[in-house]
């Protein structure tokens, strides 16, 4: 029956346009107005997907694994770790080959195995470099701290009560420090993470 109403609308519409006798504009809304409309029900598949479409709807806004999470990066040199006794003739991992030259160990697995280097005449900044690129060091430092001293080491007073970096100073803290009110705790660690060291007690 709804096949046939529509036919016929369409022919009723078509003979009043032929005729000009209708508007076009009206006749199309009068076709549409008077078609029949059919309501069909919902199948298995429609009911499915509307019921995940609500149960998504309920659920909360997710929620990353890593949200809040610290991030917490890598030390941002070797150095930091602890003060390098750059007195010693090798670094860690490396022997004695002569003088001023060390040779690496079977244990070293670093970008420099292979060679004997020489260290004879080198600053403890080019050690530094060289312990970067060769992921070498040389041991720590092992001594009680003298704290005493306004300033660490490459790191001189600002005319106050601030200590700034000179330019030999190569670790990653840059800004003035007032150490007034440290403890040896935190200048301690303070040291670790900058990379700058007080001397050690006599």
């Amino acid at each position: 029956m709804s096949v046939k109403c529509v036919l016929r609308c369409f022919a009723v519409g078509s003979v009043s346009l032929a005729f000009g006798a209708v508007d076009p504009l009206d006749a199309l809304v009068g076709i549409f107005e008077h078609a029949p409309v059919t309501l069909q029900a919902p199948d298995r598949t429609s009911q499915a997907a509307g019921a995940i479409v609500q149960r998504l709807g309920a659920q909360g806004p997710g929620v990353s694994p890593h949200a809040g999470a610290a991030l917490d990066p890598d030390s941002h040199h070797a150095r930091a770790a602890c003060d390098k006794d750059f007195s010693q003739q090798c670094p860690l991992l490396f022997s004695p080959a002569g003088v001023g030259k060390c040779a690496p160990t079977a244990a070293y697995v670093g970008p420099c195995a292979g060679s004997v280097q020489s260290f004879d005449g080198l600053s403890s900044s080019a050690k530094e470099r060289w312990s970067e690129l060769c992921v070498a060091h040389w041991p720590c430092v092992e001594c009680r701290r003298d704290f005493s001293s306004l300033c660490p080491g490459d790191w001189v007073s600002d005319g106050g009560t601030k200590c700034k970096p000179t330019a030999s100073y190569i670790g990653p803290c840059t800004s003035a420090v007032n150490f007034a009110g440290f403890t040896r705790g935190m200048m301690a660690e303070w040291s670790s993470t900058c990379g700058a060291y007080w001397p050690c007690l006599a």
